[in-house]
């Protein structure tokens, strides 16, 4: 009797366990998705945290390799030569709530077999770098860019690319000879159609051109008499534009020459800007194009030492810069990193991101300041 009894507690007991055992597994059962769903969320969220503060790290990366010793100085102690990022934006989404009209697509016009040389490297180096637009295009007629420097860019830059465009010939029925001019209705036309950043290739980027994205059409003044079209900004289906390409109407073969072209594509538009305010353009006085050799001497780039620091772009126009100082364009970063010009500034920016001068770690004690800059001077209408 008494081991019938302990059978019966022992069968008791192991029918109980069991019974925990079977509720447990499928409680766990139950919430073994959850689990799941709450492990990828971790999972997925610290992924995320690493690739920040990894993006951070690469954003900063410049400014870690470099010291100041004093925010005034106008150098930096730098273990290696602070490159700034390169990066392409994914195509914003459209939104009735955006405020630029203007594409975030940068043009270049590039007719002809041609190499390409430092500054044309430091303008599209920083136009990817400063702007960081959705697409840079080269617009060719005769196939890419030369040189192992257009590698290098092709290389550096992944929204780079390449467009066939058909030199224009003639404008409203009348043959052009010079490329210049051919150039110039051809920018026109591409930025009416596509809108978008035009740039020649001897123009640097120094920051973000954003704000002027707002605007339907911006062009920068270069002198008393002539804004300059080596930079412009449009929406697409420009009204401005459209009305300066009607002045071409004017064209003919025996006028069609450089003081004409020249009246067409720089002076009418300011004309325009002064007599037209129906015509929406926007213009910036001292930002865009200036200093330059016309207005402010042939030294301005290549000798003086001029106070961009709020310029948005240098035009450095390098025939008319070259004619004293050849040497800008052979001139590369280890040179440029302490040039104490004006163009020294402009390619450390593109560059780096920042215009102080850069020593490496082991020319601590060659360190120097920048020359104090001169002020850019307004342009004063009579």
């Amino acid at each position: 009797m008494l081991l019938f009894h302990r059978r019966a507690n022992y069968l008791s007991t192991l029918c109980f366990a069991v019974l925990v055992i079977l509720c447990l597994t499928c409680f766990k059962n139950e919430n073994r998705p959850a689990r799941k769903s709450f492990q990828a969320k971790e999972t997925q969220r610290r992924i995320q945290d690493i690739r920040y503060v990894e993006s951070s790290k690469k954003r900063l990366s410049s400014e870690a390799h470099c010291t100041k010793k004093s925010p005034w100085d106008t150098y930096r102690i730098c273990y290696s030569l602070p490159y700034s990022e390169i990066a392409c934006r994914k195509p914003a989404a459209k939104n009735r709530n955006d405020p630029y009209v203007v594409p975030n697509v940068v043009h270049y016009v590039w007719f002809g077999k041609r190499e390409v040389v430092y500054y044309h490297y430091l303008s599209v180096r920083s136009a990817a770098a400063n702007q960081q637009p959705e697409k840079i295009i080269f617009h060719v007629n005769e196939g890419p860019p030369q040189g192992h420097l257009w590698k290098r860019l092709v290389d550096e830059i992944p929204c780079l690319e390449t467009q066939y465009m058909e030199m224009p010939e003639t404008v409203f029925g009348h043959k052009m000879e010079w490329i210049l001019h051919k150039t110039d209705v051809a920018r026109n036309d591409l930025l009416i159609k596509q809108g978008g950043i035009y740039l020649d290739s001897d123009v640097l980027v120094l920051r973000s051109l954003d704000p002027l994205r707002r605007y339907p059409f911006t062009m920068g003044r270069s002198t008393a008499n002539s804004l300059s079209n080596g930079a412009m900004l449009a929406q697409p289906g420009s009204t401005f534009l459209q009305e300066t390409i009607n002045t071409y109407k004017d064209f003919t073969a025996k006028k069609y020459s450089g003081i004409f072209e020249a009246v067409l594509s720089v002076q009418r538009p300011l004309q325009q800007w002064k007599t037209r305010p129906d015509l929406p353009i926007h213009v910036e006085l001292t930002t865009m194009q200036r200093p330059n050799p016309w207005h402010d001497g042939r030294d301005c780039i290549s000798h003086d030492s001029f106070n961009i620091s709020d310029n948005y772009m240098l035009h450095i126009h390098p025939v008319k810069s070259t004619v004293k100082h050849p040497q800008i364009v052979n001139e590369t970063v280890a040179t440029l990193r302490t040039t104490d010009t004006t163009y020294g500034a402009a390619a450390r920016a593109a560059l780096f991101g920042f215009q102080d001068f850069v020593f490496l770690k082991n020319e601590t004690e060659i360190a120097k300041n920048r020359r104090p800059a001169k002020p850019i001077p307004p342009i004063i209408d009579k």
